[in-house]
Formats: structure tokens, C-alpha cells, sequence
């Protein structure tokens, strides 16, 4: 049996040679011993959670909640964790029991907030994040989200205004978060150029403080361009049906939630959303072109098919089907070919400077630093674009190409499509996805919960003479 420091030891060495099967090999023995770590089970809940080891992640901030003895600190971390592995009502009922001053009132009132926006509690959401707010005025993720939960009242837009000036020099951290929340409280008050001033201040702060330029993997995308029909029919089989998972892919913003929302909807179908477990097998791989997917063999290709598999029911169990949300999955669609060949693909398209200017006007927790410069909306427009037209032309059987404003314009009869390429019969709730009370946890949190409408059609109009580097960079001027 393996002891704790023979435990810790290997866990050590795993992150240093990032062994991913390593460190959750370690991870789990020192579970499995309840070895004495205190504060150290945050981070190695913090790893499994990267690894998609969610059942492991929370049974290791279980053991640190034990460890301080169910102090209110350590339920307050748990339910972070909770919160961050899908059990959003789970981190609700942890968090009741943690006084409103543990670890201190704004982190309190702000992870209350964002677990009612998440779970479509509008009114409590509110409640939390004004208190947020209010201890705290300069918190600019506080801000920004409870600007996202619906149309900015007045007396908040005044706030920010008045904040302004101080927030110009506040930490980036920050700065970025608050000028999108004000960014949206002056566009719905149709102030389009002191609207788009603020999103490009915010702009401006979170790519400074996310690194600068760069994000867009430009070589992923040449090897999903870099397939052949042939090699293609060349893969080795993995043996098993691969017909659970329905892949959603498209632009951020193109309008792939509420595809994935239409299609959750259904009763054969258990859940969906950003799982970003796809990538974990790319990473196993060693990437997604025929480079590497087209020379491995048929075991290597099988284990990498397990993983995902084993990280899927990690999120939704064994049973049903699964909607796996994954943007820009251009890029893996060799990935996906190999591993899941038999899986229905929903491709998102929507008119490219309204996608464009909403991916600009949207603050992304992900680190996706090309979102914050035009030209570079562009450049990953532009990869996107000739991504679908190769794999359109390799794969036509298995993906259905979607036009964001033909679906709003008459869902009637985009989504019966849409559901039939699946291989699932129509249920009428699915006309109706803004009922189903699902979780969301992406940008479009609130869209969602509002009835399929055609107000994004358009939108920006308003902003065209400022959205000009994109359209000289996009070839569109």
C-alpha cells in the first residue's frame, strides 16, 4: 500500500513533468489515506479540477472542510469548489451555513450572487451582488455581474458613472470588469460612442492584465486544415459507439448556447454545456492534426476515447445524452472524427460583424485575450470561416451548419432540423428552451431565459463606424 510521503512524493514529480494520470493517481492515494494536509487540499482540489477529476476535487475540499473542522472558512472554500465542479445547489446549501462576513463580505455576497444568476434566481441574485456593491463599490466584478443579470437600472448606471473617473486608475483586475459593466449601461441608454469608449477601455485593461496579444492557435487551426478525405478514412476504429455526445461548436458568441439549450431541453438528453474536456484528450494525443491523430494507433486513439468518456461521466453520469458545447472546435475535428465518429455536429454561424461586436462588447473569464482587439476578431473570424468550409466538405453526413438568424427568425422550423440531425424526435418543449430552468454558467446566462427573439439581428449597427479595424481586417470595408 502505498504510504502518504511515497504518495506526496509522486505528486510532486507528476506536476513537475505535468503527468496528468501521475497526479491524479497521487491525488487519489492521498485521498484515499486522508493524509493530514490542511490547507494544501485547495490546491490539489484546484489541479483536479483542471485534470476534469470533479468527484475526486470534491472529496479532496471535503477532506480540508474536515480538517479545519467544518470551520466556517473551510465551508466556505468547499462551496467554491462545489460551485466550480457543477453542484450549484450544493454550494447554495454549504454557503447558507457560512456567516455573511466569512471570508469577508464581499467574496460572501459576490459567490451568492453568481450561484442565484447561475441557477436563473434573478431577484436573489440581485440582492447579493447590490450588497456587493455596496461594501465594496469598486469591485468591478461585482459590477459587471449584476449588470449581466438584465437591463441596467438607472440608479446602478448612475453609480457607475460617478465611479468613473476613480475606476480610470483603479488595479486592472478591476478596471476591465467595471467599464464593460458601464460599457452596457451606456448602450442600452443608446449612448452608442460612450458605450463603445467604455468597452474599449475595459478592453484595453484586460488584455494588458491577461498578457497581451496572442490566444488564437493558429497552428491547431492549420492542423484541421492540414485533413485529407483519405486520411480520414484511414483512422482506426475505437470500437465503441460513439452516437452519446452531440457536438456544439462555433464562434463564442454565435449563438451555440442556445442550440445547446434547445437541444438539453429534450428528455433523452441529461445535460450540456462548455465541458472543455475534449481538449484533455488533444492534450493526451499530442494535438489534433493528422500529424499526430492520423500515425497513432488504435489502442492509443481507445485510451484517449476512455478518458473522455470517463471525464463526461464525471459531469453527467453513465446514462443519456450529453450536449458537449466546445468553441472553436474547428480545430479538432480530426479529434473528434477519430474518437467519436458516429457523434452528430451543430456548426454555429451568425453574420460576422454582429458576431464580431458581440464577441468585443462581452467580458470572457476565459483566457481569451484575441476577444479584446478588433483586428484580431478578425484574424480568428477569418480561421473560422475557412475551418468550416474544409471540414463542411469532408464531413458533410455528420455536421449541420446553422444560421444564428435564420434559427431566431423561425425556430419552427430551424429546430426540427436541428433535433432530427441528432437522432432524436421533436418534444415541444424544446420550441421553448427559455422554460427549462437549466443552469448556465456562460456569458449568456440571462439571453437564455428569454423567449427566442430576433433582437440581436443587427445590433451592430450602432457601433459600425467604430467596428471599422475589424472590417478592413476581415476584408469587409
Amino acid at each position: 500500500m502505498t504510504s502518504i510521503p511515497a504518495a506526496l512524493s509522486g505528486l510532486k514529480a507528476a506536476l513537475a513533468t505535468r503527468d496528468r494520470s501521475g497526479v491524479n493517481r497521487a491525488a487519489r492515494d492521498l485521498i484515499r489515506l486522508r493524509a493530514p494536509l490542511g490547507g494544501q487540499w485547495r490546491a490539489i482540489a484546484t489541479v483536479l479540477i483542471e485534470n476534469g477529476e470533479l468527484s475526486d476535487a470534491r472529496r479532496a475540499i471535503d477532506l480540508l472542510a474536515a480538517a479545519t473542522g467544518h470551520s466556517a472558512l473551510g465551508r466556505f472554500a468547499q462551496a467554491e469548489v462545489y460551485a466550480q465542479t457543477g453542484r450549484l445547489a450544493d454550494a447554495q446549501s454549504i454557503l447558507a451555513s457560512v456567516p455573511a462576513d466569512v471570508p469577508d463580505p464581499l467574496r460572501h455576497a459576490y459567490l451568492c450572487g453568481t450561484l442565484a444568476l447561475n441557477q436563473g434566481d434573478l431577484e436573489s441574485a440581485r440582492s447579493h451582488l447590490k450588497r456587493a456593491v455596496t461594501v465594496a463599490p469598486t469591485s468591478g466584478r461585482s459590477w459587471l455581474t449584476l449588470a449581466m443579470i438584465g437591463p441596467v437600472p438607472e440608479e446602478d448606471g448612475a453609480a457607475m458613472l460617478a465611479l468613473e473617473d476613480v475606476m480610470a486608475s483603479a488595479p486592472l483586475a478591476d478596471r476591465g470588469a467595471f467599464f464593460y459593466a458601464l460599457g452596457k449601461s451606456l448602450a442600452e441608454q443608446g449612448d452608442a460612442d460612450r458605450a463603445f469608449t467604455a468597452y474599449a477601455t475595459g478592453a484595453s485593461a484586460e488584455r494588458v492584465a491577461r498578457g497581451g496579444a496572442g490566444g488564437i492557435d493558429r497552428d491547431g487551426a492549420a492542423g484541421g486544415l492540414a485533413w485529407t478525405s483519405a486520411q480520414l478514412a484511414a483512422l482506426p476504429s475505437t470500437g465503441a459507439a460513439s452516437t452519446r455526445t452531440i457536438i456544439v461548436t462555433g464562434l463564442p458568441r454565435s449563438g451555440t448556447t442556445l442550440i445547446e439549450q434547445i437541444l438539453a431541453a429534450h428528455s433523452a438528453v441529461v445535460g450540456g454545456e462548455e465541458l472543455s474536456i475534449l481538449r484533455q484528450s488533444v492534450s493526451m494525443l499530442g494535438g489534433s492534426g493528422p500529424d499526430t491523430i492520423g500515425v497513432a494507433n488504435a489502442s492509443r486513439l481507445t485510451e484517449a476515447r476512455t478518458l473522455y468518456d470517463h471525464l463526461l461521466a464525471q459531469r453527467f453520469g453513465n446514462a443519456g445524452r450529453v450536449v458537449d458545447k466546445t468553441l472553436l472546435g474547428g480545430r479538432h475535428m480530426g479529434v473528434i472524427a477519430a474518437l467519436m465518429p458516429d457523434a452528430p455536429i451543430i456548426w454555429v454561424r451568425r453574420d460576422p460583424l454582429d458576431n464580431a461586436w458581440s464577441i468585443f462588447h462581452t467580458y470572457f473569464q476565459a483566457n481569451l485575450s484575441w476577444t479584446f482587439d478588433l483586428a484580431e476578431i478578425a484574424e480568428q473570424m477569418r480561421l473560422e470561416d475557412a475551418l468550416h468550409a474544409h471540414w463542411r466538405a469532408l464531413r458533410p453526413e455528420r455536421i449541420l451548419t446553422v444560421d444564428y438568424a435564420a434559427l431566431v427568425s423561425d425556430p419552427a422550423k430551424q429546430i426540427p432540423r436541428i433535433v432530427e440531425h441528432c437522432g432524436l424526435a421533436l418534444e415541444q418543449q424544446q420550441l421553448r428552451p427559455e422554460r427549462s430552468g437549466r443552469t448556465v454558467t456562460t456569458a449568456s446566462v440571462t439571453q437564455v431565459r428569454t423567449p427566442i427573439n430576433t433582437r440581436a439581428i443587427g445590433a451592430a449597427q450602432p457601433f459600425r463606424k467604430h467596428l471599422q479595424p475589424f472590417l478592413d481586417a476581415y476584408g469587409r470595408g
